[in-house]
């Protein structure tokens, strides 16, 4: 995993990438979460998370009574805004 900062407007940028092939399955995974706020500032906060996984599992290498041979591609995807408002201060403010 690699962090950076300050990289494409983000305060945080995480990148992830594995690559591995073992008996006879091979396969990726690439990640990014991204988090984007205002500099000096706690809140609000965007946070994006992008992901894919990719294998590729043979079928002299399973049991293909419990698992399926072949080829598979999952990505996901996720944008979420935190906010927390502060409501004191509109108390103890004049």
């Amino acid at each position: 995993m690699r962090t950076l900062y300050g990289w494409q407007n983000y305060h945080t940028s995480k990148f992830d990438i594995d690559i591995n092939r073992n008996a006879g399955q091979t396969g990726a995974h690439i990640g990014y979460e991204g988090k984007r706020k205002a500099h000096l500032e706690t809140y609000p906060v965007w946070t994006t998370t992008v992901s894919i996984d990719y294998h590729n599992i043979l079928e002299e290498a399973i049991d293909i009574n419990y698992y399926h041979p072949g080829e598979v591609a999952v990505g996901y995807g996720e944008i979420e805004f935190h906010h927390r408002h502060l409501c004191y201060s509109v108390f103890f403010h004049n």
